[in-house]
């Protein structure tokens, strides 16, 4: 008969169900530990009941050894015998080691398989301890304490066989082992259990938080949509467009100017020679130069037109009076460009260049306002964006934790159930999800 026959069914119940077709018994995880004791509760309380009887006789044999332990306190050794003062010595520090041996016997306050398992290992420990006397020791308390000894061998023999017996109710197989070994099976599985719902807790949190992300961002947009569709921001897009074709215009004129003078480069790179010997006032000096080096700036100045004509003037006179010597087509540019500023060709450009840049300047001062809230918006959004993106990564790893957690459990609840149907012959089918 085998260790866990007593748990199956009866013959007659067996014929009764055809075999392979009795139908696992369900059970929620908190009521494991109460169905599987209803199984083998026989069993267990019989074990548990002999569990306490061995524990009282051990408690009781420990008490006997501490009785005999202090008689052997008071026997002294004949005086006048030359080992008198070396038995009682070696007596007397036996009697203490027992004494100091015997504070560590564990107590027992249940009958539980670590309970158990705890004070048999703490105890036969001590009991190693309490027969491992020294060689020298042993002889001469069996010489001389002969009577007190062998009781305390006896008891001591006593100690082992009932731990013995103990070790028996707690071996791998017995009813309390089996019960330890689903009670700590389930207890991890429990644990992997409350690690799964933490995590769809933090789950249904992020959820909760990405939906809230998901409806500001929704808000934003809504908001960015009624700016961009709005009379005011137009006229802004119209505004920035009419700029933007200003500063082209801008610039093209800057070109056309800076082209007309590259035609009289030459001459007045040649005139400047002329100027270094001329007597002039320190200041028309300076802009006579300036227009030479920087011709457009300076044509653009305050008084760049009337300093044009002078200098133009003057080369004139220069080339006219043969101080500057200048090629046939150079002669014909600065005739046309002269006839140019007479003609006030320049001045027209001037003055279209002045106009676009006031423009500009005027448009610069108006305040634009929708377009640095479509910024702010767009900045909003894009923060919304990232959090929400952020989310979801989270979202993607609590998944995969889950999957695999689950996975865990679902392995070790198997394992489980086939540690129970060796246990009690019976199928069990553990409810967690």
């Amino acid at each position: 008969m085998g260790f866990f026959d007593f748990l199956k069914k009866p013959k007659e119940e067996e014929k009764a169900k055809p075999a392979g077709r009795e139908k696992p018994v369900e059970v929620e995880m908190g009521s494991l530990e109460k169905r599987i004791n209803e199984h083998i509760s026989d069993r267990l309380s019989r074990d548990q009941e002999k569990a306490k009887d061995l524990y009282a006789k051990i408690k009781s044999d420990f008490r006997e050894i501490k009785r005999m332990n202090s008689e052997l306190s008071k026997k002294k050794f004949e005086e006048g015998e030359r080992l008198y003062s070396a038995v009682n010595m070696i007596k007397n520090n036996y009697v203490n080691r027992v004494y100091g041996l015997l504070g560590g016997v564990p107590l027992v306050r249940g009958t539980d398989f670590e309970e158990l398992e705890n004070f048999c290992s703490k105890t036969n420990n001590i009991l190693d301890k309490m027969r491992n006397t020294p060689p020298k020791q042993a002889i001469l308390l069996s010489k001389y304490f002969k009577k007190e000894a062998a009781q305390i061998v006896k008891i001591l023999k006593n100690i082992e066989n009932e731990l013995g017996e103990m070790k028996s109710l707690i071996s791998n197989g017995s009813p309390l082992s089996f019960v330890s070994s689903i009670t700590s099976q389930a207890g991890m599985i429990m644990d992997m259990k409350k690690k799964f719902a933490h995590l769809e807790r933090e789950e249904s949190m992020l959820r909760e938080k990405k939906g809230k992300t998901e409806a500001e961002r929704k808000k934003k947009e809504a908001e960015l949509k009624k700016l961009l569709e709005s009379e005011r921001y137009r006229e802004l897009v119209e505004g920035r467009k009419k700029m933007g074709e200003l500063m082209k215009e801008k610039e093209r004129l800057e070109n056309e100017i800076r082209e007309e003078f590259s035609s009289i480069k030459r001459p007045l790179k040649k005139y400047e020679h002329v100027l270094g010997r001329a007597s002039l006032p320190r200041e028309q000096r300076i802009a006579f130069e300036k227009l030479i080096h920087s011709p457009v700036k300076a044509v653009l100045s305050e008084r760049g037109e009337d300093i044009l004509r002078e200098v133009v003037s003057r080369t004139g006179e220069a080339v006219k009076n043969k101080e500057i010597s200048l090629k046939e087509s150079e002669l014909k540019k600065f005739t046309e460009f002269t006839e140019k500023v007479k003609s006030g060709r320049i001045a027209e450009l001037k003055k279209k260049y002045r106009e676009i840049r006031e423009e500009i300047r005027e448009r610069g001062k108006k305040k634009e306002t929708p377009m640095g809230e479509e910024e702010k918006i767009k900045r909003e959004i894009e923060h919304l964006n990232h959090e929400i993106r952020e989310y979801e990564r989270n979202l993607e790893g609590i998944s995969r934790s889950k999957e695999s957690t689950k996975a865990e459990i679902l392995e070790e609840r198997e394992k489980l159930e086939k540690m129970i149907e060796r246990g009690t012959g019976r199928k069990f089918r553990v409810k967690l999800f």
